[in-house]
């Protein structure tokens, strides 16, 4: 047969309508017409495509390609898709419908079943996996529309104050550290006092306990109060924002009322206790102890374990308030986002490539009966001329890309190609490809897709 190439011009007998090939003879004359297509280097179809070449548009350097659901090969351009259907899927999908009437026409298990075209059904089993995929990636987004925008807005926010913070990233509080120091400050401090407490009131043990307690907690919340001011201070009072100067006097007022209050009880309490022991003295004609020296011993670490939890707050916080509420907010929204994705997305995905992978074992285990039917050697010889001709197909395909990518760099673009992805839980429906990505990108002739019309 001879044919003369050309993008939807042919001249001898156009494509067959999609047949067996004539059953048990491995595709027959369908199968030949195809494998006697020529897509050689130099040849009629090469040239055709190469000088498509030109005429390839790239807009704003930017070429868009096939993907996983389309009936072509993944990965083509505009004009290597059209070059595909019009000189190789007429004559390859119904050589391909012809392998596929030969096989499944072929006996096994001494006649009790018919045979099977494993390649088509381990392909069919992906695509149809991929389908599926796309489905639930599509229901992944149309469920958790609310909760999605919610995360696009979040990292927006943080993403503007973080360029207003030149580049750095938030200092995130993590509570459970923040909050276990200040106890451990609060057990110090309750262990530094509590003698001295229950000494001075003479109180019952459970009395004592809650007073130094109250003792303890009102220091530390008052170091957290003014370290966290002290963090904040041009936050607070550096912005001519009179809501933010409000709230950072408030801090400041607060944690010196507790601070206070604190101090104020063990100043009254030291003081009576070494008072007391002045008079005993005294009355025991031995030299009363110095109560300016005592109440400075007992005084002083307690204003040091103030100043301990307020260097804990200031180290802890970040310096803009706003900042560290923004991470907060988008690290919650992130975990949300995080456990429904594993929930609904991973989760689902795993399940159907396991159920894939069973199809695709129970199908390769077949293939070892498919091996007794009586013409599965032609049948296999014929399907290997098949693949060798797809193989020169995607040759031609494979130099189209150099030339093209020669041209674009020629014209002075650096091009970037956009390849569809089917299970992106990224938002991102596309994966951009620079000229060297693409041109390393694997082109794959499918058995099924190219079996139904185009």
């Amino acid at each position: 047969m001879t044919t003369t190439h050309g993008f939807g011009t042919t001249s001898g007998s156009s494509p067959p309508p999609p047949t067996n090939g004539g059953a048990g003879s491995g595709g027959g004359e369908t199968v030949a017409r195809y494998v006697d297509l020529d897509f050689s280097r130099g040849g009629p179809a090469d040239q055709e495509l190469m000088a498509a070449a030109a005429q390839e548009q790239a807009f704003g350097g930017r070429v868009r390609l096939t993907g996983d659901l389309d009936s072509v090969p993944a990965g083509m351009t505009p004009a290597m898709t059209q070059w595909w259907r019009t000189e190789v899927a007429p004559w390859r999908r119904p050589a391909l419908e012809a392998l596929k009437g030969a096989f499944e026409a072929d006996e096994i298990a001494g006649g009790k079943a018919r045979g099977r075209f494993v390649e088509y059904e381990l392909d069919d089993l992906h695509q149809r996996r991929q389908v599926d995929k796309k489905a639930i990636v599509d229901s992944y987004f149309r469920d958790n529309r609310a909760l999605l925008e919610s995360q696009l807005h979040a990292q927006r926010d943080y993403d503007q104050l973080k360029a207003l913070h030149g580049g750095r990233d938030a200092k995130r509080l993590n509570r459970w550290i923040y909050g276990g120091g200040l106890v451990v400050i609060a057990v110090i401090e309750f262990f530094l006092n509590f003698g001295s407490v229950r000494a001075a009131v003479q109180a019952a043990p459970a009395l004592a306990a809650a007073a130094t307690l109250f003792i303890a907690i009102g220091i530390a919340a008052a170091g957290h109060f003014h370290g966290t001011a002290w963090r904040r201070w041009s936050y607070y009072f550096h912005a001519h924002d009179p809501e933010r100067a409000r709230e950072g006097r408030r801090d400041l007022w607060f944690g010196a009322g507790l601070l206070t209050v604190a101090l104020g009880i063990m100043t009254y309490v030291r003081f009576a206790f070494l008072s007391q022991e002045a008079s005993i003295a005294i009355l025991r004609g031995l030299d009363p102890p110095n109560i300016a020296v005592g109440m400075i011993s007992l005084l002083l670490p307690n204003f040091l374990v103030y100043l301990l939890s307020a260097a804990l707050a200031y180290l802890m916080h970040d310096k803009d308030k706003d900042y560290e509420e923004k991470a907060h907010k988008l690290d919650r929204i992130d975990a949300q986002v995080q456990a429904v994705r594993s929930r609904q997305l991973l989760g689902e995905m795993a399940r159907l490539d396991a159920k894939c992978a069973q199809g695709m074992q129970a199908v390769k285990n077949m293939a070892g009966e498919q091996r007794m039917a009586p013409n599965y050697n032609r049948n296999c010889e014929a399907l290997e001329r098949f693949k060798a001709k797809d193989e020169q197909a995607l040759g031609a395909l494979e130099r189209y890309r150099g030339v093209l990518v020669t041209r674009l760099r020629r014209e002075g673009a650096e091009p970037v190609f956009e390849l569809p992805l089917v299970d992106s839980d990224g938002g991102q429906p596309f994966r951009v490809l620079d000229a060297e990505a693409w041109l390393a990108e694997p082109l794959r002739a499918k058995m099924t897709g190219l079996a139904v019309a185009q």
